[in-house]
């Protein structure tokens, strides 16, 4: 799949086959296609939890009901976490990670999967949660999380480029 092709037809989804299937292998070619993602100072300070666990992936309805549609049928969850102990420039870790979530969707979507970015950091009550289900350290800090499976929704390629938001040199 060219760049720019897979970029442009990336899209969330929600809702997946049931049975969905991805190996381990596939996992992590998405995990390493996280981590060649850019970082301030190549500081690096994401880590990454893999769930196939399914009552923990229940559990984390918990925390957002209106995943239980999209997490009845995934086969694997990946959450983004921080580690606060590589923390070298403030705040920077949430564009490390944003980065990073953006790899693995494209991934996932080159892959012929689907998946969605789901937040969890900064809502306090979410990432209390999730800290709780997954026994996280203190040092970590839950990012975000994508639900992964085998789409069974199909969506169109949209036109989001708005060349007047566009501005040379000065504004």
């Amino acid at each position: 799949m060219k760049t720019m092709k897979a970029i442009a037809t990336r899209r969330s989804i929600r809702k997946f086959k049931p049975g969905s299937v991805v190996d381990k292998e596939v996992v992590n070619e998405f995990l390493k296609a996280a981590m060649m993602g850019p970082s301030a100072g190549n500081i690096r300070p994401w880590e990454f939890v893999v769930i196939r666990d399914r009552s923990l992936l229940d559990q984390t309805v918990e925390m957002r009901p209106y995943m239980k549609n999209m997490l009845e049928h995934a086969a694997v969850m990946i959450v983004v976490v921080f580690n606060k102990e590589r923390e070298k420039y403030e705040d920077r870790w949430i564009q490390d990670c944003s980065v990073v979530m953006q790899n693995i969707l494209l991934a996932v979507h080159a892959k012929g999967y689907g998946g969605s970015w789901q937040e969890i950091y900064p809502e306090e009550k979410t990432t209390k949660g999730i800290n709780e289900i997954l026994s996280l350290p203190e040092n970590i800090i839950p990012f975000a999380m994508i639900p992964i499976g085998e789409p069974d929704e199909e969506k169109e390629e949209r036109e989001t480029f708005e060349e007047e938001r566009i501005h040379y040199d000065k504004w």
